[in-house]
Parts: structure tokens; sequence; C-alpha cells
């Protein structure tokens, strides 16, 4: 008489198994979710500029800028100081933008353009810089340490 099917001590050598190769997999995911979040928030950052020159154009002059210590990003109306958006970038990420004429925000005139400038996203010790063309808002230059 032959029986088929597995025996309680094959089942649990399959889930022993299963439970090592998991745990060995996942400290290598969790980089993984990092660059899907430091990937999301350039597209935000991306997404931001595209927002202050459309708005620009339409409604006049605005400007971004950063606040709260470099964690939070806020597209500003110039004239009356009025938060139109805002990115918040957690606790881990630090963010700062450079332009020639200032260093605390980037002005878009009312034709959507600004000075060509430099973003700077801090997560940990890795730096990811950019530097944007102001008339395009397309990235230049990008060096990543």
């Amino acid at each position: 008489m032959s029986r088929s099917g597995f025996t309680l001590i094959e089942v649990l050598a399959v889930v022993v198994l299963l439970g090592l190769t998991a745990v060995t997999l996942a400290p290598s995911l969790g980089p993984t979710r990092e660059l899907f979040e430091a990937r999301a928030i350039r597209e935000q950052l991306r997404d931001l500029d595209a927002r202050a020159r459309l708005l620009a154009r339409t409604s006049g002059p605005v400007a971004l800028a950063v606040t709260h210590g470099g964690h939070r990003v806020l597209l500003l109306e110039t004239p009356s100081g009025r938060t139109v958006e805002q990115v918040d970038l957690g606790r881990d990420r630090e963010l700062r933008l450079y332009a020639p004429e200032s260093v605390s925000s980037i002005p878009f005139t009312s034709a959507g353009c600004s000075p060509d400038y430099q973003v700077v996203l801090r997560e940990g010790r890795e730096k990811d810089a950019w530097k944007v063309s102001g008339e395009s808002g397309w990235v230049i230059e990008r060096e990543k340490r």
C-alpha cells in the first residue's frame, strides 16, 4: 500500500528553509525601498518645479522655498506669501536650494523662468545633488556621493 503526500517532517523542513531564505534576503530589500522613496521625492520636486513655472505664467511671480530645517518644500506666492503646495521630505532627509541671487528661495518670473539653481538632497551620509536649468526646468548636471 503506497501513500501519497508529504510527512510532517518534510513540510516543517520546507517551512524552515523558506524562513531562513526570507531572513537572509530581508536586509537586501531595505535599500530598495529607500531608493524608491528617494526617487519619488525627486519626482515630487520635479513636479513642483513644473507647477511653479506654470503658476508663474498664469498668476504672476512665485518662489520655491525650503522651510522647517530643510524638511519641507513650499511653493509660495511671492506678493502675499500664501502657501500653495508643500512636499514633506520626512525627518531623515534634508533639502537645500541654491541660486546665485538667494539661498532661501528660488524666484520664478511671470514668464515662468528662474535662475539656474542647485538642489541638494541629503539622506544620512548620502548626498544627491542636481543642477536645474532656469529656463526649461531640466536637470543639467547630476552628482551623487
